[in-house]
C-alpha cells in the first residue's frame, strides 16, 4: 500500500504539478477535513462578527451547494454536511420562535 501512495504522489511530481503535490499530501493525511478547515476559516470569524447563526446557516448551504457541485467527490461529503447543518439550524430557528 505505501509503494502505491507514494507512487500516486510521485506522479504529480513527475508531471510538474506542485500544487497537485501539495493537496494531495493534506488530502491523504486528514481526508475529508481538509476541505472543511478552509471554510472553518471563514465561518468563525462570521460568526464572531454578526453573532447569528442564520447568517452562517445561509452561507452554509450555499457554499456546501457550490462544494457538491464544482469540487471532487471526497468533497462532496463536507458539501453536503454543510447543507445539512444549515438546514438544520435554520428550521431549529423556525420552530424555537414558534414556541
Amino acid at each position: 500500500m505505501l509503494s502505491v501512495f507514494s507512487d500516486l504522489l510521485s506522479q504529480y511530481l513527475m508531471n510538474g504539478d506542485l500544487l497537485g503535490f501539495i493537496n494531495a499530501v493534506y488530502l491523504s493525511l486528514l481526508g475529508e477535513i481538509w476541505y472543511a478547515i478552509p471554510l472553518a476559516i471563514i465561518f468563525i470569524p462570521l460568526y464572531i462578527k454578526t453573532g447569528s447563526l442564520t447568517y452562517c446557516s445561509i452561507m452554509w448551504i450555499l457554499l456546501g451547494s457550490i462544494l457538491v457541485g464544482l469540487l471532487p467527490a471526497q468533497a462532496a461529503t463536507v458539501g453536503t454536511t454543510f447543507i445539512i447543518l444549515g438546514i438544520a439550524v435554520l428550521l431549529y430557528k423556525l420552530v424555537s420562535r414558534a414556541f
